[in-house]
């Protein structure tokens, strides 16, 4: 049993995607940042950061890299070894990390430690380079990780506004004044 007679409903991984997608397009379009890929890639970093290991990036040793500064130095390994897969991974993890932090948790120790404007620089910067290994090693034209870096500081305060400002709520009670209604129907 849940809270006092209510029984505990699972939630299904489907219901999660879709809120967090929802809040976060919301409160992106409040940053005026109106780009889906944008909206795509944040909300799947948001949906991949419940589970927390994969919120954190692990080196080959399987050692916890929890500061921007140990992902980049990382990354700038896999890239001395010419490994761009890798590297392009641990790019991508570190702007992810760095604009979860900075937006869910922004008065945290990591944060505080290193700064707010180093944590978004080093998430900037973490995406653009994505974006090189994507174009000049990958050979793929696609422009989602240059525009993560230039909508950085948006996407974070998006994040912020999302959490702190009640959106995600705002979205689940939206979801679930139709969600029974929907299910009855027969469609």
């Amino acid at each position: 049993m849940g809270q006092g007679n209510q029984a505990l409903v699972p939630i299904k991984l489907a219901y999660i995607r879709i809120l967090f997608h929802d809040a976060v397009e919301r409160c992106l379009n409040n940053e005026y940042v109106d780009y889906p890929p944008v909206t795509a890639h944040v909300t799947e970093a948001l949906y991949r950061s419940m589970r927390s290991r994969d919120f954190f990036l692990y080196d080959s040793t399987g050692q916890m890299l929890d500061t921007p500064a140990d992902m980049i130095n990382h990354a700038n390994r896999m890239r001395e070894v010419g490994d761009a897969a890798a590297e392009y991974q641990v790019r991508i993890s570190t702007g992810d990390y760095t604009m979860l932090m900075l937006g869910m948790f922004p008065q945290c120790r990591e944060v505080i430690s290193v700064g707010p404007g180093l944590f978004s620089e080093c998430g900037r910067r973490s995406y653009n380079r994505a974006n090189e290994i994507e174009n000049d090693v990958f050979g793929q034209q696609t422009d989602t990780f240059e525009a993560m870096a230039d909508f950085f500081p948006r996407s974070v305060e998006a994040i912020k506004n999302m959490f702190q400002g009640g959106e995600l709520l705002k979205t689940d009670a939206d979801f679930r004044s139709w969600i029974p209604a929907a299910e009855s129907c027969s469609w």
